[in-house]
């Protein structure tokens, strides 16, 4: 009887050990979340505020988050493709062009068919050109020859030396 409690309290304790672990390993996953969900909203409030020229604060959190894998940071990347300042807009290409994700690609044909892109933001072309050529995808070909039909014979700045 006495080794019936015995075996009794040890499986009790190893039940509760066992909720208590799946507990502390499912809890890290939802606080995770929420900790990416504000640094997103950081990210993204920082983007609209502020002058071209104070884009530090900026660029650092884009490299911080840059690396992690999570699908709402590739849609941030995606939003901020066309963000007003041209180094964060062209550091969004480049890390969501990193991804191979169909909504950055989207963001950036839409960039490079936009002619107004090319005679008032050039910088920004050719940081969208650069980042759709990460994807090496035949479906770019299209808008990587209307590129250089119109632009290379007659605008240095898009020539490659």
């Amino acid at each position: 009887m006495r080794e019936t409690i015995r075996i009794g309290l040890l499986g009790l304790a190893l039940i509760g050990g066992t909720s208590l672990v799946a507990g502390v390993l499912t809890a890290p996953p939802v606080v995770l979340a929420d900790a990416i969900d504000d640094q997103i909203k950081e990210l993204t409030s920082l983007a609209k505020k502020g002058k071209d020229g104070e884009e530090g604060p900026v660029i650092a959190k884009m490299n911080e988050l840059g690396d992690n894998p999570d699908k709402r940071i590739t849609k941030m990347f995606a939003s901020l493709c066309k963000n007003k300042r041209t180094k964060i807009a062209s550091l969004a290409m480049k890390k969501g062009a990193k991804r191979k994700d169909g909504g950055v690609l989207k963001t950036l044909k839409s960039i490079v068919k936009n002619k107004k892109v090319a005679k008032n933001d050039p910088d920004r072309l050719i940081a969208a050109l650069e980042a759709i050529g990460m994807y090496e995808d035949k479906s770019t070909l299209d808008a990587l020859a209307d590129v250089i039909k119109k632009h290379l014979p007659t605008n240095a700045m898009y020539s490659v030396p």
